[in-house]
């Protein structure tokens, strides 16, 4: 199941700013927008999690399962919410201890704060350039 096919009518959330995730004009770009249904001003950049780590996996507990509906995985579709620095976009990190899932089949969703401590709330997207991380190493006894 393809999670694009199902974003585009997907709604969520509740109170005044339900949002939506919104399918990309371009086809192979990996980021997407989840937007607010009822207030275009208010929207963020997802990607899914294995686009930026492989072997992402977490799981969803008791209360998520029965507000979105379904206790079948593949029936839900991950995103992560990417910060993207004005000054620097090749810093971007995404938010892979809080996880947004939705349910492709009844389009509910939510984002969940994982309780473990196996992902950060800041992973780089783009790995650190070689060159900035050798400027940012710690002396050692030989250098300094």
């Amino acid at each position: 199941m393809a999670p694009s096919s199902h974003w585009s009518r997907a709604s969520w959330g509740s109170g005044r700013n339900p949002l939506h995730p919104a399918r990309t004009r371009r086809r192979g770009n990996a980021f997407k927008w989840l937007q607010s249904v009822d207030n275009p001003d208010l929207a963020f950049v997802v990607i899914d999690p294995c686009e930026v780590m492989a072997d992402y996996r977490f799981e969803i507990d008791d209360e998520t399962v029965r507000e979105l509906e379904s206790s079948n995985a593949e029936d839900y579709i991950p995103m992560v919410i990417v910060n993207i620095p004005r000054e620097d976009p090749i810093k971007m990190t995404a938010n892979l201890r809080a996880p947004v899932v939705v349910n492709a089949l009844n389009r509910r969703g939510r984002q969940i704060v994982l309780k473990d401590d196996l992902h950060a709330f800041d992973h780089r997207v783009f790995p650190m350039p070689v060159e900035s991380a050798q400027a940012i190493a710690v002396p050692t006894a030989a250098t300094a």
